[in-house]
């Protein structure tokens, strides 16, 4: 990476990081700290399984815990990828004379920029709402109506888009897996590595080795790493709770379900944009080998010097079919 590129890319997550914990601080850690863990640990001592009351100021409290911890995680992450990026600053990893694999098709692209489109207006204009008596917040938050609907309809379809990825991708899982078995269905589609707990474990804690000791182990990553297999998976898990409860509130208000749609709603969404701000964008885009944006979701291609380096186990499996097309 150029000396430039890179120190831009080391600022800008830099950057990413400290605004990510400030809005996680306001969206959920501020409740935590203020009273919040008391109130965690007093229901769980008095557990009321049976009633949703109960389930409602659990989720509460309970998810602030979830996205602090992930917070903490996400950036040691970061600062141990930077760590390792920074060795190689003022160094060229590829030329363009060497050779490219496809990693994204024009399909896949396309709903990306969709998913990135509409999960940013869902998210601007909810937590815009959230914060609407914060004196900063209400000189762009003009019109609640204006808002509201925005927000409904920037998540129908970002729901939309959901179930579609679902039935299109899911149909050939299904056909994958009857044909050549789980084995098969695991080398087509290289996500479904992420139930390999013990690969992705030890993928986490060899970045935090390497970061550490230079001649360590590097993490050995298929098709996906530990961004896209967070980003992937933890889209089916927030989709599913923001799209329940988001459906249940425009029938029912904020009050369905005794408050619970609202409250899990917020939370989750809340944990959704601290992971975007925190691990996706600083690991996806603005690290410094790929600062300003990953150029793999503009072409879809990747150098395969890249491939070698960050995705070790892709590189055999496409290493391994060139020799046995030859």
């Amino acid at each position: 990476m150029s000396k430039a590129r890179g120190i831009a890319g080391f600022i800008v997550t830099i950057f990413l990081i400290g605004f990510g914990w400030v809005f996680a601080y306001y969206a959920a850690l501020d409740d935590l700290f203020a009273g919040g863990l008391l109130k965690l640990l007093s229901l769980i001592r008095h557990p009321e399984l049976t009633s949703i009351v109960w389930w409602r100021d659990f989720i509460w409290y309970f998810w602030p815990v979830v996205i602090l911890l992930f917070s903490l995680f996400a950036t040691t992450y970061v600062i141990a990828m930077l760590s390792v990026e920074l060795r190689y600053l003022g160094l060229e990893h590829h030329s363009k004379e060497e050779g490219y694999v496809v990693k994204y098709t024009v399909f896949q692209r396309i709903q990306y920029y969709l998913l990135y489109v509409l999960f940013f207006l869902v998210a601007f204009t909810g937590f815009v709402m959230h914060f609407g008596n914060n004196p900063y917040i209400k000189y762009i938050y003009v019109s609640r109506e204006l808002y509201t609907t925005l927000h409904v309809v920037s998540g129908v379809l970002l729901g939309a888009l959901a179930l579609f990825h679902v039935g299109y991708y899911g149909t050939q899982l299904l056909m994958t897996i009857r044909k050549k078995g789980w084995a098969g269905a695991v080398e087509k589609f290289p996500l479904l590595r992420v139930f390999n707990f013990n690969e992705v474990l030890t993928n986490i804690s060899r970045l935090y080795i390497l970061a550490l000791n230079p001649k360590g182990p590097g993490p050995e990553w298929d098709k996906y790493d530990i961004e896209s297999l967070l980003h992937y998976w933890g889209e089916y898990f927030g989709m599913t709770v923001i799209g329940v409860t988001g459906v249940a509130m425009i029938f029912y208000g904020a009050s369905a379900w005794a408050g619970f749609a609202w409250a899990f709603h917020v939370r989750e969404a809340a944990l959704a944009v601290a992971i975007w701000l925190l691990l996706i964008l600083p690991l996806a885009h603005f690290r410094p080998s790929r600062f300003p944006v990953d150029k793999a979701f503009l072409t879809g291609n990747v150098p395969l010097s890249e491939v070698k380096r960050e995705n070790p186990l892709w590189y055999k499996r496409l290493y391994s079919k060139l020799k046995g097309e030859k």
